[in-house]
């Protein structure tokens, strides 16, 4: 055989030259992947971060209002001016800009002659209905033609080529012709006003804008909001991010610089920020993978450099008794494994490569590019071949300075760890320490700094595969020295003990199974704790919105279309959206929350959240009739020195009886009070021809006649009710109560209290300055309004009246709350807000000024059918919120897909040991081919020859199974609280880290099957040269 001594080495023994190259490049592979996938998964983060923030999170704008007698082009020029500037620094990202102009002031619309006018915005067009989605009909262009949406000309029965009024306050009626219909839903770029939206609620419309074109609403007196928005272009790559960030940064400085006052609006870089904080995150999860990967994969290249070395130390040995020249001799000796490490260096590439296509194609979003020429992964994979040469060269020398008496006598390996060995191991578990100290004693995990936890599965497995190793070379050391009890216990427990570098490759199987659970817990961690935040912000698996007709109680018309209770529950939330504490309610119909909502009561804090939020709500007081008469006795009025002039004495203040009746609240005087009777009846219409709400019952004073006075009604009658009816609920014991909104600090001004009485309800009240109506309320409004807050809710003590705060009710008018409990995260609002009982917080403010956006929750189970019900109890489905897209969602920010990319490295790391204990075991084949040899001379059969490979090859690999599965879970449940399996900026409800026990098992299983296949194949091929007659 002719050729240089490594190329005849090569061809005497390829399949060490073929696993080197094999290792070299996994190990290439594992290096590149981290760096490559940690820049795919922001692109995808980035991507879907922009889709799912809609117009708002990829546009920016800048508006400014024009009177209504203002040109509108002297603030249009000035927006479109700021815009372009920022448009000049990224004109290949951004679209051209779009002039949008809509009023700021209602006009109401009448569909017909007779019919009730309908508030509603007005938008202008500015050129073609670009931003428009039609349904029907055409787009205006000329003065006397108008647009209206298909689900207000449904509701208002509009047709294309009809007529429609609508009147200004400072404008005749004007009549337009309908040309064209719009769906108000698709039509998102226009920037609709539409009502049950925030902006809606907050405005008081009651149908989608009018649209007309530029000229014909420019003539009218319309006070508008005039916006020049630019959008981006689709596709925006990672690298180009600061472009943009700094083309926004010019259109603010534009925007500053003009001499009117403007507005910038963008939610894109709190988008580009939210981004760039979830990568980072990301970037943790897949190095706590990939660095310990990229260590496995060069553990696993030095221990079969080690055999390969032991091995062929003799060879090495001759070359030196030969009198070969010291460079050839080198040359012999590092020029084949170093030529297989570098020819695997672009074979890792290439496959790096196509391995991380198919990890993104696998766990992100489709298209997602992958960019293996950029500089860290190109760094990442040559620093990795550089360090395998290394490793070459430092396992190498121990077997080339081994001495020659050695290789003759073929001992066994030393009994005591060398120096190098010793200070490797205690380093080892120095390092194990250190990690499980930082991680139980320090903060969350992340890229700057020294961060040993990022290396925790896999320094608990090394450590405790070291130390099992030891242990167990030690045991069998013991045992040996006695007789066996098996051939099989005398076979592979003394090559274990003479060689215990033969269970280095079972150290590599315990890093792998570690890091491959690790991997798995993470990312079951992190898609768990995902779908809690979805149910939290979300509230329900969906959530309607819907507008309500003035006259419909939005609570009884879903309690009607769902009497069971099972299926929709009637909510109400602010329409806040900044950060203000108690301003920021959401009102729920509490005893349909557990079964209809998907947040947890438990994370309430309250034992029972629906009792805790209705407290003693009784029964509310109903009256029928068009006449009330209300009998009194034992008046005494006081009247105080007050304002009113001696020409127009004062009066004693009426009798007031507040009734909801029809939607709103309607305050009944039914005449003043005597200042001495011992009886007084009084009489007044009363508006509850079907059926109405007794609000409260009171006093209401003139300007400036202040007064005290005590009275007992005793009887309440209408033309429908008799009086007898009224004596129950007039009893004290029916819960009357003053109302908080008259305690006013330091000393109240006006106050009614009830006092208990046998004829009936008596009540003192006073008002010090007049002008007030002062009352007490029955017992089906409860004051204060019991509230559970949200961990971080600012809020203001009452002072002097413990456990109740300053807020807001449904109205936005002041209202005390009792707070019941401290949530750890809130539905909806999540740390930030208010949760009270809808029941209970509609009775304490008038329906008709309500500023809340109605709401509609549905359960998992909820029918088809339902909302059609709703719509027939006078429930408009105005958009639709699903719990599986925030779900979807969720599960695609850069967390979720950073542990499902280290998923995948894993796998990677699991294939890499078992491939190392391939490379291992046939390595060194060759000296057990020899003991198999002996013992088949002396008598051993086949069956029992492959029994005693088999076992001695699989019993040390699943061991180290059992170690690594042990490790990686335990390493899962205490590096769990650290890692960033969520964003952790966003706030949401406890983390659930209870372990997922079905990946450990399938793993375990799968491993063990694995390993089983290899034991078998590597019995059969050890043994069968030794099989013979």
């Amino acid at each position: 055989m002719s050729g240089p001594l490594w190329l005849r080495s090569v061809r005497r023994r390829p399949h060490i030259a073929v696993l080197l190259c094999l290792l070299s490049a996994v190990a290439v592979l594992t290096s590149m992947l981290g760096p490559l996938l940690v820049r795919a998964v922001h692109q995808s983060t980035l991507t879907d971060a922009l889709e799912a923030g809609g117009l708002g999170g990829t546009s920016i704008s800048v508006s400014g209002q024009a009177a209504a007698d203002e040109p509108w082009s002297q603030v249009e020029d000035l927006a479109v001016a700021a815009v372009a500037a920022g448009q000049e620094a990224a004109p290949q990202h951004w679209s051209d800009p779009q002039v949008l102009t809509s009023s700021t002031s209602i006009t109401y619309v009448t569909a017909a002659p007779g019919a009730a006018p309908t508030a509603a915005l007005v938008s202008a067009l500015d050129g073609a209905c670009g931003a428009y989605r039609l349904t029907a009909g055409r787009c205006p262009t000329t003065t006397g033609q108008a647009m209206v949406s298909a689900a207000d000309a449904t509701r208002l029965a509009i047709v294309v080529g009809g007529k429609i009024t609508f009147s200004l306050a400072r404008a005749p009626r004007t009549v337009v012709t309908v040309v064209g219909l719009y769906d108000a839903e698709a039509s998102t770029t226009a920037d609709l006003t539409r009502p049950g939206t925030p902006a809606g609620v907050a405005t008081g419309v009651e149908a989608d804008p009018l649209v007309l074109t530029a000229p014909q609403a420019e003539k009218l007196p319309l006070a508008v909001d005039i916006t020049v928005r630019m959008t981006l272009r689709p596709g925006l790559a990672v690298g180009d991010v600061p472009v943009v960030q700094s083309s926004v940064e010019q259109l603010k400085t534009a925007t500053n610089a003009q001499d009117r006052v403007l507005e910038v609006q963008s939610e894109l870089p709190d988008v580009l920020d939210r981004v760039d904080t979830q990568a980072s995150a990301a970037q943790v999860l897949i190095l706590v993978t990939d660095v310990q990967a990229v260590f496995l994969a060069l553990f696993a290249l030095a221990i079969v450099l080690q055999r390969i070395g032991r091995v062929r130390a003799g060879e090495w040995s001759v070359g030196r008794l030969r009198g070969v020249p010291r460079g050839r001799w080198l040359r012999s000796i590092f020029t084949e494994p170093f030529l297989a490490i570098l020819v695997g260096l672009p074979l890792g590439f290439a496959a790096g490569a196509a391995v991380g296509r198919l990890g993104a194609r696998l766990v992100l979003r489709a298209g997602t590019p992958v960019e293996p020429w950029r500089w860290p992964v190109v760094v990442a994979a040559l620093g990795t071949a550089v360090i395998a040469v290394a490793a070459l060269v430092a396992v190498s020398l121990p077997s080339i300075r081994r001495p020659l008496a050695q290789l003759v006598q073929q001992e066994s390996e030393a009994r005591r760890l060398t120096t190098a060995g010793a200070v490797v191991q205690t380093g080892v578990h120095l390092l194990a320490a250190a990690t499980l100290y930082q991680l139980v004693t320090g903060g969350r995990l992340s890229t700057t700094g020294p961060q040993l936890g990022l290396l925790a599965p896999g320094l608990f497995a090394l450590a405790v595969a070291l130390a099992s190793v030891r242990l167990a070379v030690v045991v069998v050391r013991r045992v040996t020295t006695r007789p066996p009890r098996g051939l099989a216990a005398l076979v592979v427990g003394r090559h274990a003990a003479r060689t215990p570098s033969s269970l280095n490759p079972a150290m590599v199987i315990a890093v792998g199974v570690a890091l491959a659970v690790f991997a798995s817990q993470v990312l079951a961690f992190s898609e768990r704790n995902q779908g809690l935040r979805a149910d939290a912000v979300t509230g329900a698996s969906a959530v309607l919105g819907v507008s309500v007709a003035p006259d419909v109680d939005l609570l009884a018309a879903v309690r009607a279309a769902d009497p069971d209770g099972r299926q929709a529950m009637a909510v109400q939330q602010s329409t806040v959206v900044a950060s203000n504490g108690t301003a920021r309610i959401l009102a729920v119909d509490s005893s349909r929350l557990a079964a209809v909502s998907r947040w947890s009561t438990a994370w309430s804090g309250v034992a029972d959240l629906g009792a805790a939020l209705r407290a003693d709500q009784r029964a509310p007081i109903l009256l029928r009739g068009e006449r009330v008469e209300v009998d009194l006795a034992q008046v005494q009025v006081r009247l105080l020195p007050g304002t009113a002039s001696a020409a127009d004495p004062p009066s004693p203040p009426d009798l007031a009886l507040t009734v909801e009746a029809a939607g709103r609240w309607r305050t009944v005087k039914l005449g003043p009070l005597r200042r001495s009777a011992s009886r007084q009846h009084l009489t007044a219409a009363l508006p509850c021809a079907t059926s109405c709400r007794v609000v409260s019952l009171g006093l209401a004073a003139a300007a400036g006649t202040p007064y005290r006075a005590t009275f007992t009604v005793t009887a309440v009658a209408t033309d429908a009710l008799p009086a007898a009816d009224s004596a129950g609920w007039l009893q004290l014991r029916q819960g009357w109560h003053a109302q908080t909104v008259d305690d006013t600090q330091p000393e109240p001004t006006s106050m009614a209290t009830p006092a208990p009485s046998t004829r009936g309800l008596t009540l003192g009240a006073f008002d010090l300055e007049g002008e007030s109506l002062t009352a007490v309320a029955p017992g089906d409004t409860v004051d204060p309004l019991p509230a559970v807050l949200g961990p971080t809710t600012s809020d203001t003590p009452v002072p002097g009246r413990p456990g109740s705060i300053n807020g807001l009710g449904l109205d936005g008018q002041d209202q005390r709350l009792a707070v019941v409990g401290t949530a750890a995260v809130l539905p909806r609002w999540l740390d930030d807000g208010v949760l009270v009982d809808l029941g209970v917080a509609r009775n304490l403010s008038d329906p008709s000024r309500s500023q809340m956006l109605d709401q509609v929750w549905l359960a998992p189970g909820a029918t088809p059918e339902l909302e059609q019900r709703l719509a027939a109890n006078g429930v408009r489905v105005q958009s639709r919120e699903l719990l599986g897209s925030a779900r979807s969602a969720l599960e695609r920010q850069a967390t979720t897909r950073g542990a499902a990319v280290a998923v995948v490295i894993s796998a990677v790391a699991l294939l890499l040991s078992l491939v190392a204990l391939v490379a291992a075991r046939w390595t060194d084949a060759g000296r057990r081919r020899a003991d198999w040899r002996a013992l088949r001379e002396g008598g051993v059969g086949p069956r029992r020859l492959r029994r005693l490979a088999r076992t001695e090859i699989a019993v040390p690999a699943l061991l180290a199974v059992a170690v690594g599965l042990l490790s990686g879970a335990v390493a899962a449940r205490i590096a769990g609280p650290r890692l960033p399996v969520v964003d952790a900026a966003a706030p949401g409800p406890p983390l659930d880290l209870q372990l997922d026990w079905w990946p450990v098992l399938l793993l375990g299983a799968g491993a063990v099957l694995v390993i089983g296949v290899v034991a078998e194949i590597g019995a059969r091929a050890e043994v069968r040269a030794e099989e013979g007659p």
